[in-house]
């Protein structure tokens, strides 16, 4: 069960440095110092994107970016921005 358990984590661990670099790289693309990324748990909405989020922004902070939330009407909204 431990190795299932491992690779599980290290899944979740690859999904959000990937989103990770994917913003990163939106961001570069686009010459921008700050972006939003909306998520919600609603059904047409990447649910793994918002479950994930928390983790994602922890990722983002590591790497040297500034990131907040804010939520209105179940969406939240993430701002990350270059400090």
């Amino acid at each position: 069960m431990t190795n299932v358990i491992a690779d599980l984590q290290k899944i979740k661990a690859d999904y959000v440095k990937e989103q990770a670099d994917k913003i990163v790289a939106e961001m570069i693309r686009r010459k921008v110092i700050s972006d939003t990324v909306n998520t919600c748990d609603y059904p047409n909405w990447d649910r793994e994107l918002h479950r994930n989020f928390p983790e994602i922004a922890i990722e983002l902070r590591a790497r040297g970016f500034g990131v907040s939330s804010q939520v209105r009407h179940g969406v939240t909204e993430w701002t990350i921005r270059v400090l």
